[in-house]
Formats: structure tokens, C-alpha cells, sequence
């Protein structure tokens, strides 16, 4: 088992295209109650052991924040969520986002919407995943390599994604290269989840795992249910304790 420490490098500050007088006096946070875990775009919508499923984390949500989480395989309108959690895409198969698909991505984040990719140890090459992150802007990147075995993370506090949080449990976690992004987990010199804010609305999080979040029962390990709450409460002010 090889411990983590969680790392903090300060809020992102990354430069905006947008013209300078047009840029808004700060981050746009979400203000909707609704989360998506979205399995489309070849991901996982969980299997018979409760890999890749959602049902706890959907549970978890609606009883800690009175909140409406569902899970579908269609984007639809995602602005109309506080955030969405694509669950592995392109595991089961490589499938690309298109523009349309990118653009409405695109649209929520400008609302403030937080993006969060969970990846499978299947999964770290990252096929459609890094296409999907140049995309949307970030320099985060999968480099197709995982830690060999179960990792336990200890917290260090001062980012929004880890206050609270003191151990979160992953599973043969995907290596995660920053590149400009914030990372939150880290052993050693290997990141295993990175945050990264394009504009000023919302981010992108890549966590190399999901199985902390799944329907493996492992959400109750640790801080993991914590893990959870910083992920969809992207805002700041809104942190349960």
C-alpha cells in the first residue's frame, strides 16, 4: 500500500483568451442543485458488482445536499448542472467528442459548471480523455501509467477540492500529469488528480480513479464521502464539514 500526500499549490490563476476589460471581477461559481454522472461516450454506466456505478454517490448527494443527482449516457442541456462526473469515458471503446458535444461542455463551464472525469486503471492511456481535455482548454493529461496497488491519500488543507478532507482510499489510481494544473493528489513526484481552470468559470478535475466514488462500497472509507461533497459543492462557501 503506498501512501499519498495531497498537495496544495494555491488557487489556479491560468490566462483567459477573453479580452481584459471583459473579464469578470472573479471565478463564477454554480448556483444550480442538480449533478450528473454521465456515462455516455463509451464509459461506465456500472456493472453487476457495482463497478463504475453511481447509485451510493447519487444517494450520498441527495441526502447531504437535498440535491437532485441522475445518471444517463446523453449530455442533453449539462448547464443545467452545478457539475457533471463523466464516469470513465472511452473504456468500454474509444469514442471521440465531437464539437457539438464540446461546446455545450464548454457552455456549462462558462456558468461556472465543474467538469470531473473519473478514469479506470483500464483507462489511463486516456484515448478519449486527452483529446476531450485539449479541447476544453487544460494542458492536464493522462500518461497511461497507474500505481501498482491500492493508495491511501493524507490531506494537506488550503484547496477547495480537499478542505475537510483527510484520507481518501483509490484503486490502482491513473497517473496524472499537471501540466499548469493544480494537483491535489500526489506521491512522490506521480499526481493522481488535478485540477485545472481554463476561463474563469468552472474547472476541470481528473481523478485517476472511480472505484472511491463507486458503487464498490468504498465510499464510506476514509474521507472518501468527503471527496465526494468538495467535488459537487464547487463552490467554496457551500463546504459541509
Amino acid at each position: 500500500m503506498t501512501l499519498l500526500l495531497l498537495a496544495c499549490t494555491g488557487s489556479a490563476d491560468n490566462e483567459d483568451s477573453t479580452p481584459v476589460d471583459t473579464q469578470p471581477d472573479s471565478i463564477t461559481y454554480p448556483t444550480q442543485d442538480r449533478v450528473l454522472f454521465y456515462h455516455g461516450h463509451g464509459g461506465e454506466p456500472g456493472d453487476s458488482v457495482g463497478n463504475g456505478g453511481s447509485d451510493l454517490a447519487e444517494a450520498f448527494i441527495s441526502s447531504e445536499y437535498g440535491w437532485q443527482a441522475e445518471r444517463r449516457d446523453n449530455l442533453g442541456e449539462p448547464e443545467k448542472f452545478r457539475a457533471i462526473v463523466l464516469m470513465d469515458p472511452g473504456v468500454k471503446q474509444p469514442f471521440a467528442f465531437q464539437d457539438d458535444d464540446v461546446g455545450k461542455l464548454q457552455a456549462a463551464m462558462r456558468g461556472g459548471t465543474r467538469i470531473a472525469i473519473l478514469v479506470s486503471a483500464q483507462n489511463c492511456a486516456g484515448e478519449t480523455i486527452n483529446p476531450l481535455l485539449e479541447k476544453l482548454g487544460v494542458g492536464v493529461r493522462l500518461n497511461g501509467e497507474s500505481a501498482p496497488g491500492t493508495v491511501i491519500s493524507e490531506s494537506m488543507p488550503g484547496t477547495q477540492m480537499t478542505g475537510g478532507v483527510s484520507t481518501v482510499y483509490l484503486n490502482v489510481p491513473c497517473k496524472v500529469v499537471p501540466d499548469g494544473g493544480e494537483t491535489l493528489l500526489i506521491d512522490d513526484r506521480d499526481a493522481y488528480a488535478v485540477a485545472e481552470r481554463p476561463g474563469w468559470g468552472g474547472d476541470v478535475v481528473v481523478v485517476g480513479d472511480y472505484g472511491w466514488a463507486d458503487d464498490t462500497d468504498q465510499l464510506d472509507l476514509g474521507s472518501n464521502s468527503a471527496f465526494l461533497g468538495r467535488l459537487v459543492e464547487v463552490d467554496p462557501a457551500l463546504a459541509v464539514e
